[in-house]
């Protein structure tokens, strides 16, 4: 009898055990996934050519306001609704945007975008002209006609900037590192 009890117990204990793990291993995998790096599926169109529907993609969430630059390709939480969109990163905080006869105007320079869908970006609604302040970025999809973003949205602020694509994952074949 004693035998069993303490076979009981034994068992109790490893089942404990195994328990603590499983729950520690949930937990940093929490952890991870909330502020070091995460993986995302593209589900939207504004973004193509570089980007398609179903292409996964390894998105780093560190320091992302010490890292984020010109051309970054970003995940955002839209200010206009509950969402995650994807977008490129066109001016940095304290920049002056302008969208004049169909270039993007950064500071007074014109912008080269070879990796847009169209050749000429075209300003949507009223405004034209953007000043960002020290906590803002200007945003554009690739795919410029169909994409909401700054032209829409106005600025966006850096703590709605979530992360930064490090590169694409899949499909393979068409594994690129974002990061230059």
């Amino acid at each position: 009898m004693q035998a069993l009890v303490i076979r009981f117990w034994k068992e109790v204990y490893m089942k404990k055990k195994d328990f603590v793990i499983i729950l520690l291993a949930c937990g940093l995998a929490i952890l991870i996934r909330s502020f070091i790096f995460n993986i995302s599926i593209v589900r939207q169109s504004s973004m193509y050519p570089t980007l398609q529907s179903g292409n996964l993609l390894f998105v780093s969430k560190l320091g992302v306001r010490q890292n984020i630059k010109k051309g970054s390709i970003v995940i955002l939480k839209s200010p206009a609704e509950d969402k995650l969109l994807i977008k490129r990163v066109l001016a940095l905080p304290g920049q002056v945007v302008d969208i004049e006869d169909g270039k993007v105007i950064v500071n007074g320079e014109a912008q080269q975008e070879p990796y847009t869908s169209e050749p000429e970006t075209s300003p949507v609604g009223e405004t034209s002209h953007w000043e960002l302040s020290d906590d803002q970025v200007f945003v554009l999809g690739d795919n410029r006609p169909n994409s909401i973003d700054s032209r829409i949205l106005g600025p966006i602020k850096m703590k709605d900037v979530k992360g930064i694509v490090k590169f694409r994952i899949y499909p393979f074949e068409k594994l690129v590192n974002y990061e230059k």
